[in-house]
Parts: C-alpha cells; sequence; structure tokens
C-alpha cells in the first residue's frame, strides 16, 4: 500500500511537470482543467491495467520532450509516438535490445539539458529570490537524489507551507484608533490575515485590558480575513475581555468590514452563531465586494459559555458516578 501511494504521487507530480515543460517549450499557456483531465485518464488508465496484471505508468517527460523538441503540435503526433512505442514493444524488441545504452544515456542527457531551468542557478548565485525559495530548490533536489521523488516533493510542500505560514504571520497588525467613529467606543484595527499563525500575536495585544473599558468595543477588519478557528477564538477571547473589564450590562463588540469567507465562518462558529446578527453592505458597482458587519452581544455571548460549560460538567460527573 505504501508503494502503491508513493508511485501515485510520482506520477502525480510527473505529470504537472510534463504540462509545465509543455507550456515553457511552445510559450502558450494550457488552461489548468487540461491538466486536471490528463491526472484522470492517467488514473482510469492505471485502475484499468491492474486487472490485466499490468504495470501503471505515468505522463512520458523524455518522449514528451523530444516529440515538442522536434515540431509536433497535434493530437497525431502523440498517436504515432504511441502506436511506435506498442509496435516496438511488441514486434521490435530484439530491434531495440541491438540499441547502445550509451545512446539512450545521451538522448536522456539533452532531455535534462532542454528540461532543467538554468536560470535557477544564476537566482541562487546572486540571492534575487527570497532565502526561504532557495531552500526549497536545495531541498527537493537534494531528497530527490538521496531518498526518492515522492518523498522530496510531499518535504517540500510541507516545508513551503511552513514558510508561507510565517510570513503571512508577520503581515498582520493590530493597531489602536485614536479617532473613534462612535461614540465612548474603542476602536482596534487589524490588518493581514488573522489564522493560527498570527493569532499568538493579537492575543498579546488583547492581555491590555485597560483597552476594553467602554461598553463598545469596535473592530475594524476591512483590511484583515478570517482563515482557521483559531482566528474566531481570538474574537471569542476580545468578547470575554469586553465582558469581564466594563461595568455596563450591555457590552457589544461590533466586527467591522469583514468579507463573505470571514463572515461565514465567524457565524459558522456555534456560540457566535447565537449571539450574531448580520447586515451586508456592499459598493454600488457590479464588481463591488460583499463586507459585514456584526454586533455581538457580550453578554449573551458569556452566559451561553457558562450554560456549556455547566453542561459538560454534569456530563463529566454522570460518567464518574457510572463507573
Amino acid at each position: 500500500m505504501e508503494k502503491a501511494v508513493l508511485l501515485a504521487v510520482v506520477g502525480l507530480v510527473e505529470t504537472a511537470m510534463a504540462w509545465r515543460l509543455c507550456q515553457k517549450i511552445i510559450s502558450e499557456n494550457i488552461p489548468s482543467h487540461y491538466c486536471n483531465v490528463d491526472f484522470l485518464g492517467q488514473g482510469f488508465g492505471n485502475i484499468l491495467s491492474s486487472f490485466f496484471t499490468s504495470v501503471g505508468g505515468s505522463v512520458m517527460v523524455g518522449q514528451t520532450t523530444v516529440n515538442l523538441l522536434n515540431g509536433s503540435r497535434s493530437r497525431l503526433s502523440t498517436f504515432v509516438a504511441s502506436f511506435l512505442i506498442l509496435l516496438y514493444v511488441a514486434v521490435a524488441g530484439k530491434v531495440i535490445e541491438m540499441i547502445p545504452v550509451a545512446a539512450l544515456t545521451g538522448i536522456l542527457f539533452v532531455v535534462v539539458v532542454k528540461t532543467f531551468e538554468w536560470r535557477t542557478l544564476v537566482y541562487i548565485l546572486r540571492w534575487s529570490i527570497p532565502l526561504t525559495d532557495i531552500i526549497t530548490i536545495v531541498l527537493v533536489a537534494v531528497l530527490a537524489v538521496v531518498t526518492d521523488l515522492a518523498i522530496a516533493v510531499l518535504i517540500g510542500i510541507a516545508w513551503s507551507a511552513v514558510s508561507v505560514a510565517w510570513k503571512m504571520a508577520s503581515d498582520t497588525k493590530v493597531d489602536e484608533v485614536n479617532k473613534l467613529d462612535i461614540q465612548g467606543a474603542a476602536v482596534i484595527k487589524i490588518s493581514g490575515p488573522l489564522f493560527f499563525g498570527s493569532a499568538a500575536d493579537i492575543s498579546m495585544f488583547f492581555n491590555d485590558t485597560e483597552r476594553f473599558c467602554q461598553s463598545v468595543v469596535v473592530l475594524d477588519m476591512s483590511d484583515a480575513s478570517v482563515y482557521d478557528s483559531s482566528g474566531v477564538e481570538v474574537l471569542k477571547r476580545l468578547v470575554a475581555e469586553v465582558c469581564s473589564n466594563s461595568d455596563s450590562k450591555e457590552q457589544k463588540v461590533i466586527i467591522k468590514g469583514l468579507d463573505e469567507k470571514s463572515a461565514i465562518l465567524v457565524t459558522k462558529s456555534l456560540k457566535l452563531a447565537k449571539a450574531v446578527s448580520t447586515s451586508e453592505s456592499a459598493m454600488g458597482t457590479p464588481n463591488a465586494v460583499h463586507s459585514t458587519d456584526i454586533e455581538i452581544n457580550a453578554n449573551e455571548l458569556l452566559l451561553e459559555e457558562q450554560h456549556e460549560k455547566a453542561d459538560i460538567r454534569s456530563i463529566v460527573d454522570d460518567a464518574h458516578k457510572h463507573h
């Protein structure tokens, strides 16, 4: 099973590489859905071949390169190349055995020279690309030689995801606005992505309890987006701070300028959904981006949390009694 998964990953990676190579050679942008169709066709073909005790395969990068470099552009060239390969294997096997291995090696070297991005070396030596990209290139290249292509690609993707999350977290900023739009309200502006990578830094800003003495806190998120549950938890913590530091019985948190996806994520939260009233507004142009203003009754939300904790305690107590 493990080998099958690795072979599937290698096949998909080689297919994606072949599509990028085709775009480079013919200097045209091929629609991405064509690549998805190729993935599906490759998968169905490999499944079908298993019923005939055959070995699955993937896109042949070398043959594709040679085909395109010799001027082939139509489906006829693909059919002829496939038919000749079938003919060689089925009929002319003895003739193929007569070809020196050195000649086949030379063809592979030509393919490597034509497909390698030589500008990458210049970028690395001149440090003209980010350090994280340089690490990704070197890491994947070394792992592909030491282990195999599948592991190299998976580790490269994981490293790229971590580096992107780190960069996004550094772009998140929190500022307290001095000019208030609402009389007696504290206005806080968040810019950038709100997710697990930036949640800790934003929570440190909310540790200053003196910011939430007002009964109304306005959170301007017109330049921010909520990406995951960690971002929603930060908003819940803000509501809890407002409840604990205000003497008013009608504490409110108004979240302004949420984009559509962020508003859906916030309102999906079980605790927030019961205490949220949403009003959508958009600019007058046809391509305007809809924004959402959400008002949260902090007392009602806090009461819901207390009921929920009480329910959890009763369930735990009942479980202990049964045991």
